[in-house]
């Protein structure tokens, strides 16, 4: 009688203990949780936002909240290999950001076409293609150790480069097709 007496008092203070924990554990989450007003404010204090009106600052309030929303809900995802987390960028709305960095306005999406040369980024096509045939130049000349397009190491491929003054040969021969070139098309 007195060992299940015992038995069921320990089991009653276990399910107690376990209780309290509980309890203690959702009532220091709720503590240390800020909202999300005070998550805001840390936000706007960590990133130097000010804004110019109590319009606009509750205007950002909300399409923060809406991106705070989104980075919980996708961190709470199990299926997830990363995380996303909130960056300088949270106040603003995905047709903001696009409209800010990427010269796509509205929620119109992508545009069938873009005339990159237009929009000034010709530069980067010509970048492309050096670095393409500096990538082809590894593969048909660093062959110490490397097997072209059948396999290879980065760091024979870095030796080559440092032992041949590869980097200073493309870059005086690209520099001199450049030239060639840009005459040809500027003088005419």
């Amino acid at each position: 009688m007195a060992f299940k007496l015992a038995k069921n008092f320990s089991a009653w203070l276990i399910l107690v203990l376990c209780a309290c924990a509980c309890a203690s554990n959702a009532a220091s989450r709720a503590y240390d949780i800020p909202s999300t007003t005070q998550k805001f404010e840390e936000w706007m204090s960590r990133h130097g936002r000010h804004y110019k009106d109590v319009a606009e600052k509750a205007k950002r309030l909300k399409i923060f909240a809406e991106n705070l929303r989104f980075v919980e809900e996708f961190n709470r995802a199990a299926n997830r290999s990363y995380t996303v987390g909130l960056n300088h960028f949270s106040d603003l709305t995905n047709d903001e950001f696009a409209a800010a960095h990427t010269g796509f306005e509205g929620s119109g999406g992508i545009p069938d076409s873009v005339d990159w040369v237009k929009k000034g980024s010709d530069w980067a096509f010509s970048v492309v293609a050096a670095v393409e045939a500096i990538t082809q130049q590894l593969i048909d000349c660093a062959t110490d150790g490397n097997r072209g397009c059948q396999g290879g190491w980065m760091d024979n491929g870095f030796e080559y480069i440092i032992n041949e003054s590869f980097l200073t040969r493309c870059i005086k021969s690209l520099s001199e097709r450049f030239m060639a070139w840009s005459t040809r098309v500027l003088v005419g």
